[in-house]
């Protein structure tokens, strides 16, 4: 979920700008690469990203969970380098690799309940969540009715995961212990499953974007 609304969060402010459409493709790559410097320093003045509080539901049978977190802080959205980026005319599509250097995700508070398979998971206390080296994959074709993206493919990798929670089952050794399981184990498998995490995830970004994104179009005459 919070990948999700962060990956989000980056579309949304990368194509909340002009876009021209042009018949060059080096004049279009050069034109993204000038936006995504003007994303950066916007993005510059947001971070950290503040989320005052997010609620999440689940109860499929299986699963039931409540999560509630206050005072959610994104630090490091602004701190990205485009490493790779292919643009094609025909058709439409753009292909960009982002990476982030340390991205960090606090809460302030949050309160746990969840119960999977009859084995209750309960908490309430904070979470800080550090990352370093993360790479995003990107890529996606346009769409002109209706407007927007479509086949969003994403894919994700990261070296290293530092995670520190407090409150789980009230008890503080047991936090401890699962802050270090998790960031030792974490890491390798984002490696294993980050395509498949990726493609389960691209369709409700997609739809998100489409939703959330005016994109506004400055046509420049073709060549």
């Amino acid at each position: 979920m919070l990948l999700t609304y962060f990956i989000a969060i980056f579309a949304f402010a990368s194509a909340n700008t002009v876009v021209p459409i042009v018949s060059t493709r080096g004049f279009l790559e050069d034109q993204i690469n000038n936006t995504l410097n003007k994303v950066a320093a916007d993005l510059a003045k947001k971070d950290p990203y503040i989320i005052p509080e997010l609620t999440q539901t689940i109860d499929n049978g299986t699963i039931r969970l409540n999560f509630t977190a206050k005072d959610m802080q994104v630090h490091g959205i602004s701190k990205f380098v485009a490493k790779e980026l292919k643009v094609t005319m025909f058709p439409p599509t753009i292909a960009i690799v982002i990476a982030f250097e340390n991205l960090t995700v606090s809460i302030g508070e949050y309160d746990l309940s969840m119960k999977a398979s009859f084995v209750p998971l309960y908490g309430h206390g904070n979470l800080t969540l550090t990352s370093q080296n993360i790479v995003l994959n990107c890529s996606a074709a346009a769409s002109f009715s209706p407007l927007g993206i479509k086949d969003l493919n994403l894919g994700f990798n990261l070296d290293t995961v530092d995670l520190h929670v407090t409150g789980l089952l009230n008890n503080e050794g047991f936090s401890q212990i699962i802050s270090s399981a998790i960031s030792e184990v974490l890491p390798g498998y984002v490696q294993k499953y980050g395509v498949v995490i990726g493609k389960l995830i691209s369709k409700p970004v997609e739809d998100l974007i489409n939703d959330l994104i005016p994109i506004k179009l400055t046509r420049v005459k073709m060549i």
